[in-house]
């Protein structure tokens, strides 16, 4: 997910935090996480079947699935002997695999070409290009103004909405849909995550904890011992609180992959209607768990935009400011380099895995399903593991 964002000093007549609206905070992350670690994990399936489907179509008409292979009498292999040739091993009773000819697996995307098993990484660059034009340029949203929880509201269910929709594109035809319904929702909720991140010093400031230590040392005489301790105590609640978060949504995304599975393990997978609908369900989830977070927290404006800005402009404005003080702060400016191509490293590498387990291991939606689970469940104990960690950390 993306990173937590910054400290925001909280306005004066900002309302004192409840934990009822810390426990609707934490369930957005449970709710986006359908999302993140559920349909996102099952796009890559979709799209890549549906266009590889089209290739074959494209090259060989209604030929058999494995005749639209170069030489697929002699370079594939059979499931039951190896160095069969096709004939023997059809006669056998085996399953004849071949890899699909270069100039079979290509198809049209947005007024380009490009191969079958490329369709979804492309997707995933378009969507990573309009993140950073929309956190450039609608950022702002996030600190300053009234709309904070209305954009985080508003973006969400447009996500939502592309997600349900998925479940109408059940034609192979329809792969370019189901790659705009993705990039659409992946800029969607990544966006959401800002608004939602931005809530973090906010509530952490408002804490019954932060206030009881300002209200402590505020007193004191030593300003700049006061100054830190404020400092130390709203570093840990803040880290105290992402973990929370994280752990929470790596709890609901763990609960909604056992209800998906159970869902749709025995819907036929004809026209993929297995994965749309496991896709369509996570939208089901993100919609409804995410009711209890649009319940519970409060608005909590920001400040008000500097004179003379607009949301988009005092956006970029910023970004070129933080990127011209890197030459003052070379060390941040290699940390934040390096984050990135960390983060969408890794993201990509998730989005990629996927497609690698279906094309090159012959994953069924079955082993996938399970795959998941098994990752979402190690996140929630490595959640858990590093918050009593950092907890006995505090203590020495």
């Amino acid at each position: 997910m993306p990173a937590r964002g910054n400290k925001v000093e909280p306005e004066s007549s900002e309302p004192k935090g409840k934990s009822w609206e810390v426990f609707g905070w934490f369930m957005y992350d449970a709710a986006n996480g359908a999302f993140f670690y559920g349909a996102s994990a099952y796009f890559p399936a979709l799209v890549t079947s549906q266009a590889k489907s089209v290739a074959k179509e494209a090259f060989c008409g209604a030929c058999l699935d494995n005749e639209w292979a170069s030489d697929y009498a002699f370079e594939g292999k059979c499931s039951e002997v190896e160095l069969m040739t096709f004939e023997e091993c059809e006669g056998g009773g085996g399953e004849w695999n071949a890899d699909i000819s270069k100039e079979a697996s290509n198809v049209p995307f947005f007024g380009g070409e490009v191969g079958y098993a490329s369709v979804f990484s492309f997707c995933t660059t378009i969507s990573v290009v309009l993140q950073l034009f929309f956190f450039l340029t609608m950022g702002s949203f996030a600190d300053y103004g009234p709309n904070r929880k209305l954009m985080m509201f508003v973006f969400n269910q447009i996500g939502v909405v592309c997600l349900l929709l998925v479940i109408c594109f059940k034609n192979d035809s329809d792969y370019l849909l189901n790659s705009t319904m993705y990039i659409i929702s992946t800029v969607c909720f990544s966006f959401c995550v800002v608004f939602y991140n931005a809530y973090i010093p906010l509530l952490v400031n408002a804490s019954p904890e932060m206030l009881a230590v300002v209200d402590e040392e505020i007193h004191k005489s030593d300003k700049v011992a006061s100054k830190i301790r404020i400092k130390e105590e709203y570093d840990q609640l803040t880290c105290k609180m992402s973990i929370k978060g994280m752990m929470h949504g790596f709890g609901g995304q763990f609960i909604f992959l056992i209800f998906m599975f159970g869902a749709t393990v025995f819907a036929p997978d004809t026209n993929n209607f297995n994965i749309r609908l496991a896709i369509m369900l996570a939208g089901v989830w993100v919609f409804l768990v995410s009711l209890i977070t649009f319940g519970l927290l409060e608005k909590r404006p920001g400040p008000p935009l500097p004179a003379g800005e607009t949301y988009s402009t005092h956006g970029l404005k910023q970004a070129y400011v933080t990127f011209s003080n890197f030459k003052f702060l070379p060390e941040l400016g290699k940390f934040s380099f390096a984050y990135f191509i960390f983060s969408d490293g890794a993201s990509t590498i998730a989005s990629a895995s996927i497609v690698f387990a279906q094309e090159e291991l012959n994953f069924s939606f079955l082993q996938i399903g399970l795959t998941l689970l098994l990752v979402s469940a190690s996140a929630v104990f490595g959640c858990w593991f590093f918050l009593q960690d950092f907890s006995s950390l505090q203590n020495i």
